[in-house]
């Protein structure tokens, strides 16, 4: 048996879960009234009104004007998806996500066939999704997935519908206008008199597939129960993420420094209890305009140390443009990784590992700025009793990486940016990326010349090992150091 946990008109559903004030009301999604973008999504009420996914807001606006339009919130929605799903795959470790506009669905197997056992394993699954993620949740369960949509699209929010029948029986009174059918082959099947699932079930193979083609034999399967479709387990990524949102917006980066803040020392914890460390962050911004910020950055090594954390959060906070205030702030930690748990000595064991990565950091630092920025104390007349002679400065060795030669800086072409920086284009051929081996990030304020730059270390997949920045004031991609 499976169990579809349907969550229709999904995106309305979570506007109204975070903002009482939007029960019972005509929602359209996507942006202002006056604007001329597609609409993103609906709510049931502006649905009746003719209101549909891709129609112009202006018109929306025309068919409904005493709707709210909100601007959309694809992440939010997302991450709402997400939290639904690790809901679900609580039970039995198993779920298969999805989200067929205007509602999000999830599979889950149901072990047992007992009519009674499985009515109270719905109730213990939609009482789940209600109180952990206060959002209205259909539920249908049935012997395959298509048989278990139906059940759950027919039946109301916060409702259960189990059928022990065969699927065949159940699906033979249903209307083929309640399914999202090619409006194509929804007018040949209406010229042909059929109207059902059960009419279409009982017409021979060989003449529906010869009216109505492939998908018109692959909807008669259905209606024949014959589902043979497992339930998909995608693998999931482990991340953490708190939101925050304002009364009223804030354009004070002290406040939304400290928000930040709170945040993250709240997702640490959560790591810590959890033994994990992130290797990526990353900050969502919803302006009061309705723009959405989105800046992130992977770590070269995973923490769990809010300070660290939150550090990197503040940054990527100063380095976001605003252009109006701030109402709401999400803080996500990603690419979770388990942290070793390790018996603390009562000797000095990891000194060694200390010093490794002060060398490491010392290395990192000749590398990006030259050696001969760099000194070192040495005693030289420890008993002298003047301070200068005691000690000597010499000059770091620099990293081991110094066979590099700097170049006129050469401007080239980026494919991809951030996370999708997969490659560019120099004197005319283009280079994949086969890794970053790090990268970094220089700032000078307005005392000095205005510089924002982030630097990638790269290697190619034809062994090229060079050093290259993005200078963001000037948004201009060049190449700086080449190693041999």
């Amino acid at each position: 048996m499976i169990a579809c946990v349907r969550l229709p008109y999904f995106a309305a559903a979570v506007e109204r879960r975070d903002d009482d004030r939007l029960q019972q009301r005509p929602l359209v999604i996507g942006g202002r009234h006056w604007s001329v973008q597609p609409v993103y999504a609906v709510s049931a009420e502006s649905a009746q009104r003719g209101i549909y996914r891709g129609l112009p807001l202006r018109e929306a606006h025309a068919l409904c004007p005493y709707a709210d339009f909100l601007p959309g919130s694809v992440r939010k929605y997302e991450q709402a998806i997400v939290d639904v799903d690790a809901i679900l795959n609580a039970f039995t470790g198993v779920s298969e996500p999805q989200w067929t506009y205007p509602a999000a669905i999830d599979y889950l197997p149901c072990d047992d066939r007992r009519e009674p056992l499985l009515v109270q394993y719905g109730q213990m699954i939609g009482r789940s999704v209600r109180e952990n993620s206060g959002l209205p949740a259909s539920i249908g369960i049935a012997d395959n997935k298509f048989a278990a949509y139906m059940a759950a699209k027919l039946t109301q929010p916060h409702c259960l519908r189990v059928v022990t029948d065969h699927p065949a029986d159940f699906l033979a009174t249903i209307p083929l206008h309640t399914l999202s059918i090619p409006p194509l082959l929804q007018r040949r099947l209406a010229l042909f008199g059929i109207a059902t699932l059960g009419q279409l079930a009982a017409l021979p193979d060989a003449e529906v597939r010869e009216q109505f083609g492939t998908q018109g034999a692959t909807l008669q399967q259905l209606a024949q129960g014959a589902d043979l479709r497992p339930i998909q387990n995608p693998p999931r990524e482990l991340r953490e993420a708190l939101r925050f949102a304002f009364d009223d917006p804030v354009a004070d980066l002290t406040i939304l420094e400290r928000v930040i803040g709170q945040l993250t020392h709240s997702l640490a914890d959560k790591l810590t209890d959890g033994h994990l460390a992130a290797h990526a962050l990353g900050l969502q911004l919803e302006l009061s305009d309705g723009t959405l910020l989105t800046p992130q950055r992977m770590l070269k090594q995973a923490t769990q140390d809010a300070h660290v954390l939150q550090r990197q959060l503040i940054r990527l906070l100063h380095a976001c443009t605003f252009r109006a205030a701030v109402a709401d702030v999400m803080v996500t930690l990603s690419k979770l990784t388990p942290v070793e748990i390790r018996q603390l000595s009562l000797f000095d064991l990891a000194q060694p590992a200390k010093r490794e990565t002060l060398e490491q950091v010392v290395e990192e630092l000749t590398e990006q700025y030259e050696s001969k920025l760099f000194v070192r104390g040495v005693p030289a007349q420890p008993d002298s009793p003047l301070p200068e002679r005691r000690y000597k400065w010499r000059k770091l060795a620099g990293s081991r990486n110094t066979a590099f030669f700097s170049t006129p800086a050469e401007k080239i072409t980026p494919l991809g940016q951030g996370e999708t920086f997969t490659g560019f284009v120099w004197r005319g051929q283009a280079y994949v990326i086969d890794a970053i081996v790090k990268s970094w990030r220089i700032e000078h304020g307005w005392w000095e010349m205005q510089t924002q730059r982030e630097y990638y270390k790269v290697r190619t997949t034809s062994g090229l090992l060079l050093t290259l920045y993005h200078d963001q004031h000037n948004d201009k991609w060049l190449v700086e150091r080449i190693y041999n």
